[in-house]
């Protein structure tokens, strides 16, 4: 078998990782390591050695073995008690965690669970207790040890656990909202495949668009945002409402930053409506993936979603206690259409001592309940007032009573 994992031994018992016998046999490890597929990269007589070789390797290096008895400096300890050696190679795995990288350590020592711990001044032990990768050298077979091993190499470096490690953040803020975890490890999955296939990129966009659509209700469940159709969301966190919606912001108030804002407005009109048909795509992304044989429009809507949970995470705290969306109005009541009419021909209305300029996108009816956020004065008819087609919300149809 060809050599597939490379590893670090350290260990100041030289004799615990030979692999040739005095006559120039091999020994049992060099049989195992063999027939296991794995190479003895290089070997540590302290936790110096260890530091500099793995610096110098990093990227060859798969996994490491260490012992506990042994030292940080220098040659062999001066007693079973001398543990400094443990401790550093400890403190070498969470330098290395720190800087994303996510070796496996495997523990072969001859020392014991209880010693290791009176001989520490913190729990060193946690990590390969956890993920139980620690081993003794009186109990456990050598040839147990490298399966564990590679076992455990194997699914650090799954994709799964790769995705993990390098977007931990947004896992993390994904943790926050029910299924949303699920939905991010698919779409990430989905991005990491090359496939160009039309169909591929329609289930990667419909796959963020569910994974959207749980930040959404969780926004809805926690007062972030009200309750409304996708695509105004935008618009109502501009306060661009134009008469369109029953919510607008309050002075002031800004939930979310004006680049995410725009990053949202560009991610729902790549997704369009949600719909799971091919042709239902809005722009003809699909198209233009094929067509162009690029999948970055992908990766930039998954970056987006990722980037809206993280907003989720950090506002649902900030603005626990803070409502930002207005929902009364300075006047409200049902409207009357009147004879007086505007440039095109539609008829104004009326509402006690408001007259209302009706809004092209959003028309009025005779009996139709309306909101009036904003008026002014009506210089024509002194002791009335003018609310403009924007400064109004339909809250509720006559025909919807």
């Amino acid at each position: 078998m060809a050599n597939i994992y490379n590893i670090i031994w350290a260990d100041d018992e030289t004799a615990i990782y030979a692999l040739k016998k005095p006559n120039g046999e091999n020994t049992v490890l060099a049989d195992i390591l063999e027939r296991k597929g794995v190479r003895l990269l290089d070997t540590a007589k302290n936790a110096q050695e260890l530091r500099e070789k793995l610096s110098a390797k990093l990227s060859w290096v798969d996994a490491v073995i260490i012992d506990a008895n042994f030292t940080a400096f220098g040659d062999k300890p001066k007693t079973e008690r001398v543990l400094k050696g443990f401790e550093e190679s400890v403190s070498i795995l969470r330098d290395l965690g720190e800087n994303g990288n996510r070796i496996p350590f495997i523990l072969f020592t001859g020392r014991d669970i209880a010693l290791i711990e009176e001989n520490t001044e913190e729990d060193y032990l946690r990590y390969f207790l956890d993920n139980n990768l620690y081993f003794n050298k009186l109990e456990d077979d050598t040839e147990d040890v490298i399966d564990r091993l590679i076992e455990e190499v194997d699914r650090v470096n799954t994709p799964e656990h790769k995705l993990r490690v390098r977007y931990s953040d947004a896992f993390d803020a994904a943790g926050t909202i029910e299924g949303a975890q699920d939905e991010l490890m698919k779409c990430l999955l989905l991005d990491m495949d090359h496939s160009l296939l039309p169909d591929d990129s329609k289930d990667r966009f419909n796959a963020l668009r569910r994974l959207f659509e749980k930040l959404y209700t969780s926004c809805i469940e926690t007062g972030l945002l009200p309750k409304m159709p996708l695509n105004s969301i935008p618009r109502l966190l501009k306060n661009d409402t134009q008469g369109a919606s029953p919510f607008y912001l309050k002075n002031g108030c800004q939930p979310m930053h004006k680049t995410l804002v725009a990053s949202l407005e560009f991610f729902l009109s790549i997704v369009q409506d949600g719909s799971h048909e091919i042709g239902d795509l809005g722009l003809g992304v699909l198209d233009y993936i094929e067509e162009s044989k690029s999948q970055n429009i992908l990766q930039t809507a998954t970056h987006i979603v990722m980037d809206l949970l993280l907003w989720h995470k950090n506002a649902v705290i900030k603005y626990s206690d803070e409502s930002f969306w207005g929902g009364h109005y300075v006047a409200e009541g049902v409207v009357k259409e009147i004879p007086i009419r505007v440039p095109g021909g539609k008829s104004m209305f009326e509402m006690d001592q408001f007259t209302i300029q009706p809004d092209t996108n959003t028309p009025l009816c005779d009996g139709d309940y309306i909101g009036i956020k904003a008026y002014e004065d009506d210089n024509k008819n002194p002791g009335r007032f003018f609310v403009k087609h924007y400064n109004y919300v339909l809250i509720k149809r006559k025909d919807n009573e």
